[in-house]
């Protein structure tokens, strides 16, 4: 065998003009072998990164701009890990615990992570988009509605059991993600198992079209 790990930028950034910067998460989420993995924060950065090196099983970090690597994304379907990177977060500063910045600090492959608790409705993101939902988390609490914020950290496996936790609590959901809303990453929510804990169900994304 020879697991391996790609990792590079996905999502849209600022300053790029005609590439087109897109977010091509659920093109690799839909494969199956494939593990896909999409960090936020420096800790989930750091730690996901270490944990998909480590791993036996394929992770790809999305790098879209070689069309060789959607080549290559196929034939080594079975060997891959992809790590998708958001340029916009690039420059971001996080702050850190002293857990983190230990040798030894890796963050599981397939386990979500509440950014912040809430009790009437669930925000649903990824990447840099936690980052919207951590805003609009605060802006919600400032209107007494509290918004309970669940960072996927990965696309697939998809931790369902802790998204599952936090609707049955709240039961409303809101998905939020930068790709095409039909058949994205978040989009199988709306025909879930979740529906039955679910009174209402929001999307957030861009449109049917290239930027």
């Amino acid at each position: 065998s020879c697991p391996i790990v790609f990792r590079g930028p996905n999502g849209p950034a600022v300053g790029v003009a005609a590439q087109h910067t897109q977010d091509f998460s659920a093109w690799f989420a839909h494969c199956p072998g494939i593990k896909v993995v999409a960090p936020y924060s420096a800790e989930d950065a750091k730690g996901l990164l270490k944990a998909a090196i480590r791993d036996d099983n394929p992770v790809y970090e999305m790098i879209w701009h070689h069309v060789r690597v959607k080549m290559l994304s196929v034939i080594l379907c079975s060997l891959l890990v992809v790590f998708l990177e958001n340029e916009v977060l690039y420059g971001r500063s996080f702050p850190v615990s002293d857990e983190v910045l230990k040798d030894d600090f890796v963050v599981p492959i397939g386990v979500c992570k509440i950014e912040r608790k809430g009790s009437d409705i669930t925000i649903v993101s990824f990447s840099n988009g936690v980052e919207l939902s951590l805003e609009a988390a605060e802006e919600l609490g400032a209107l007494g509605v509290s918004a309970e914020v669940v960072n996927l950290r990965t696309l697939r496996p998809l931790d369902f059991e802790t998204i599952k936790s936090s609707v049955a609590k709240t039961r409303h959901l809101v998905t939020v993600e930068q790709g095409w809303p039909f058949a994205g990453s978040l989009r199988l929510f709306v025909n879930s198992p979740l529906l039955k804990y679910i009174s209402v169900v929001l999307i957030f994304c861009v449109w049917n079209l290239f930027s």
